[in-house]
């Protein structure tokens, strides 16, 4: 009976779950994801290849200013990194109404144009504090090495609580992926996948109804927060499965035999 129980609950669950999911993938959680850090730091890339991609990621980072910097009070600043490195403000400043004002004003500005100096953003996000939620969203490799830019992190986040979260955005190179994933696991951070497929993917995923042959399985996923969402939903599909199967057992024995 506890395996039926189990079963029966996990299905029970898995329309009432859905819409917390949905929320967790909504809005710029989309992009970003959830800010976890009460000091975050985020890094966009301007370089001349994001000049088709950056009207929607100002769009974006707009509604991340006011979904969860301003009513969750974070401490925050924000910088473009391209050739070089645009800051909004040197330093880390409180989410009042005026400021995310100020910052959505700065976003609209920028433009994109010039190569990808990843290394010098993440300095400039390194020398903010001591403890520092970096969010930073790229699509390419850097100019520099890879693994230079990896050693420079861990040596400049050495005794600091510095945490790199990383968004790969519309990236179909699979280097630049690893880059952005190595650089994020290194810091404990999370790498996040973001392709226009793969939200439709999530939407299949979380629709009320779906069918198994529906919903996509986990391989689909590269980014760390939708493999996660993934594996949780292919448990919660095994579990419907036993559960289905042990509401048929019961309904057989509980009809009448006819003779």
């Amino acid at each position: 009976m506890a395996a039926l129980w189990l079963a029966l609950s996990a299905h029970m669950r898995m329309s009432g779950c859905r819409g917390q999911e949905e929320d967790s993938f909504a809005g710029s959680r989309r992009v970003f994801g959830v800010l976890l850090e009460r000091d975050v730091c985020i890094l966009l890339d301007c370089s001349g290849s994001m000049a088709t991609s950056l009207p929607e990621v100002k769009r974006e980072l707009s509604s991340l200013i006011w979904d969860q910097l301003r009513p969750n009070r974070h401490r925050f600043t924000l910088a473009a990194f391209s050739g070089e490195v645009q800051t909004w403000r040197p330093t880390l400043t409180e989410a009042s109404e005026e400021a995310c004002r100020e910052a959505e004003q700065w976003v609209w500005q920028l433009c994109a144009h010039g190569g990808t100096c990843t290394l010098q953003a993440v300095q400039f996000a390194c020398g903010l504090g001591d403890s520092v939620g970096v969010y930073m969203l790229s699509d390419g490799k850097p100019d520099s090495s890879c693994s230079l830019i990896l050693q420079a992190t861990e040596r400049m986040s050495q005794g600091k609580h510095i945490i790199v979260h990383t968004i790969s955005y519309n990236c179909n190179d699979s280097a630049a992926n690893e880059f952005l994933r190595k650089l994020a696991h290194q810091t404990k951070g999370r790498f996040h996948c973001f392709q226009g497929d793969a939200d439709l993917l999530v939407a299949a995923m979380l629709k009320e109804g779906s069918t198994e042959e529906a919903e996509p399985t986990c391989s689909a996923f590269e980014g760390d927060d939708l493999r996660g969402l993934a594996k949780e939903m292919d448990k919660l599909r095994h579990f419907r499965k036993q559960a289905a199967a042990f509401r048929k057992i019961l309904l057989e024995k509980q009809t009448p035999v006819k003779g």
